[in-house]
């Protein structure tokens, strides 16, 4: 197998859910939960970090995620919240949980929060109950806002353009390994073909209707935000451009947590757990998880 070859499936192994049983700290687990389009790829260092401080981590993909963006056509936002239910059901044993989601991993985080303290979302309560063992939540690069001012016409426009195309530079080679790692195994794509980068482009596309449950999930958070009463970590990067720039002070602000902070972090854009400061990102989480353990 080629190097190109073997990266692609070192990185397919990483876009799959991770697990990892605490040594030191059995009792406690935190389910990490990646963002919309991503995979548990872009929470892995911070899972590491985590099961390192000797905790229990259990990182899922997200319904209808880990693969090219055009499978997400269909999704609902109750599909992301039932899988981090089932998450939580692999941590069963462990007597404290928290929660810790990046973006929409982050809505979601907060969601379940709310549910924790007693919203009303239409859940069986045993569904609920090992959200009795909540003890904190971390929330990082979550939107009040997603910062694309299309996104007040999505509602709408899926019914007519059914999939947003981004624009892809297929000769990018970050742009090629990422399109290798999405590929089944042993699959070669040939970038010099137009037909090839046609196929690929129409796989790449977001579907609306998608976008739709993601800005229906962020507005239901955001109306549920003074159900809240975890101890809650906002983090956000200065450089992000994907979420407004309010929004971690906005949600931290919505929410009726004895123990709400922010933290920003300079150097950072969306991605927090991959950025140039996830070091800084995962030690400050460790330490937010020891406060309440």
């Amino acid at each position: 197998m080629s190097d190109s070859g073997e990266g692609a499936a070192r990185a397919r192994k990483a876009n799959q859910s991770f697990h990892f049983v605490g040594e030191t700290r059995p009792d406690v687990g935190i389910l990490i939960l990646h963002g919309f389009t991503g995979s548990p790829a872009e929470m892995r260092p911070l899972g590491l970090a985590l099961h390192r401080a000797g905790f229990s981590v259990d990182g899922p993909l997200q319904p209808r995620h880990g693969d090219l963006p055009a499978r997400l056509r269909g999704a609902r936002y109750r599909e992301w919240i039932d899988a981090a239910l089932d998450g939580l059901e692999r941590l069963a044993a462990c007597e404290h949980l928290f929660l810790a989601g990046l973006s929409m991993g982050g809505l979601v985080s907060l969601y379940l929060a709310a549910l924790s303290a007693g919203a009303d979302e239409g859940f069986p309560s045993a569904r609920l109950k090992l959200l009795e063992r909540l003890r904190g939540i971390i929330v990082m690069a979550a939107p009040a806002r997603v910062n694309d001012p299309r996104t007040r016409i999505v509602r709408f426009a899926k019914y007519v353009i059914p999939y947003f195309t981004p624009k892809i530079d297929f000769d990018n080679p970050k742009t090629q390994a990422w399109l290798r790692e999405q590929a089944p195994p042993g699959a070669r794509i040939d970038f010099a073909d137009p037909a090839e980068r046609k196929r690929l482009g129409e796989a790449a596309r977001i579907p609306l209707d998608a976008i739709d449950q993601l800005i229906r999930l962020n507005d239901r958070v955001v109306r549920l935000l003074p159900s809240v009463t975890a101890p809650a970590l906002f983090m956000q990067g200065r450089l992000d451009k994907t979420v407004t720039p309010d929004s971690a002070e906005r949600l931290r602000r919505g929410v009726r947590s004895r123990d709400a902070s922010t933290a920003w972090f300079e150097r950072s854009g969306h991605v927090l757990t991959t950025d140039v400061e996830k070091d800084e990102v995962a030690a400050l989480a460790v330490r937010f998880v020891r406060r309440y353990v």
